[in-house]
């Protein structure tokens, strides 16, 4: 019987390894858009001020790219930060509306 939980175990073990490198591999590929995400809205705030346009009532779109990251590995809390899922949502929506 300890035999077989062990194979079992060195079984989920395997897979989970194998999971583990998939989300390594998504996340680097997310840090990539995210780096991109807070360099065009830095310079989209440079071009607006130059424009005289110094308020967005919209919240950065950093904060709301964290909420929907945060949002969308609500899995893994407790060791990410609480978001619930309307917030991620509505973040997602503000996100890319116009």
């Amino acid at each position: 019987m300890r035999w077989r939980t062990m194979t079992r175990a060195d079984a989920l073990a395997a897979d989970l390894r194998a999971r583990a490198a998939v989300f390594v591999d998504l996340m680097a590929a997310a840090a990539a858009v995210a780096a991109e995400i807070a360099d065009l809205e830095a310079r989209h705030r440079a071009a607006r001020h130059q424009a005289g346009v110094y308020h967005d009532r919209r919240p950065p779109a950093r904060e709301l790219a964290a909420d929907v990251a945060h949002g969308a590995l609500s899995p893994l809390r407790p060791f990410v930060p609480f978001v619930t899922a309307e917030s991620a949502d509505r973040a997602a929506e503000m996100l890319v509306a116009k």
